[in-house]
């Protein structure tokens, strides 16, 4: 992923919704709700907001002085939300209402805490104000880790069971006890029309025909039909050459994987068997 890679090489990326010339086809909301959905995407675990406020309150604290502040949220309900009021800031588009909607999804979809702050504290230095607690803002917690957020999304995503992908059982049990993408070659059969980056469910066929089994769910790096036509390719140069273009070999990459407990499990216990029986167990 581009962000990782700027990550790994010590830069900070700098994500902005805002376009040159014209916001409508691209407008997310503001860019505190783009930075919860880049957040979900990496797989971070805390967004920070830095406003002109400190966080939230019960009342809108220009117009109510003994408006209560309120420094930890544990779940963002209904009564929460209508905190947010509508835009009220000089300095955005969304107000607190946006900033409560980037908090819920953090939360509820992306697995990550969330501080609302004041981009004033410190001098000028927020975040180090808020590492030494010399500051106060708003937290929202989160009940999810982002691993667990991702398998929802997965779930969600793929959901559908007329689109899915069909593995051989050799290839699923690679999966369940090495790090394996699935290729080209491990595929019998594609089936709907999902793009790459969506999320299908995953099938292993069994012993016949008519015996398929749920192993899990999958993230695609091609689409569906893209799949179709390189399914039992064997070699990265041939699947070049029936797509059109030089790109990427696997079907799904293993870090997009989500596989089953109960699958995984089976297979492990069918290769302790073999093993204790002195067998080859070429899984």
């Amino acid at each position: 992923m581009t962000i990782n890679e700027l990550l790994a090489k010590g830069a900070v990326p700098i994500i902005n919704e805002n376009d040159t010339v014209t916001t409508h086809e691209i407008r997310y909301g503001d860019n505190v709700q783009l930075a919860s959905f880049v957040c979900g995407a990496i797989g971070g675990d805390l967004v920070i907001l830095l406003t002109d406020v400190d966080g939230l309150f019960s009342e809108n604290p220009s117009k109510n002085k003994n408006a209560k502040f309120l420094d930890l949220v544990e779940r963002i309900t209904p009564e929460i939300m209508k905190l947010g009021g509508g835009a009220g800031s000089s300095v955005g588009t969304g107000g607190m209402a946006t900033k409560l909607l980037s908090a819920k999804y953090a939360t509820e979809k992306a697995g990550a805490n969330l501080i609302i702050a004041n981009s004033a504290a410190g001098k000028g230095n927020p975040l180090s104000a808020l590492r030494s607690d010399q500051t106060r803002a708003t937290l929202f917690t989160t009940q999810l880790t982002p691993a667990q957020a991702y398998f929802q999304t997965l779930v969600a995503g793929a959901s559908n069971n007329q689109t899915s992908l069909l593995i051989k059982m050799e290839s699923a049990r690679k999966l369940a006890t090495e790090s394996w993408d699935v290729l080209p070659a491990d595929v019998l059969i594609a089936v709907g029309s999902k793009d790459r980056g969506e999320a299908v469910a995953l099938f292993a066929l069994g012993e016949n025909d008519n015996d398929f089994e749920r192993i899990g769910f999958a993230v695609l790096e091609h689409s569906l039909a893209e799949i179709e036509k390189i399914k039992g390719i064997t070699n990265e140069k041939s699947v070049a050459a029936e797509l059109g273009y030089k790109g990427r070999y696997a079907v799904v990459k293993q870090q997009n994987l989500y596989l089953r407990p109960e699958f995984v499990n089976s297979v492990l216990k069918q290769k302790k068997i073999l093993a204790t029986d002195g067998k080859i167990s070429k899984l």
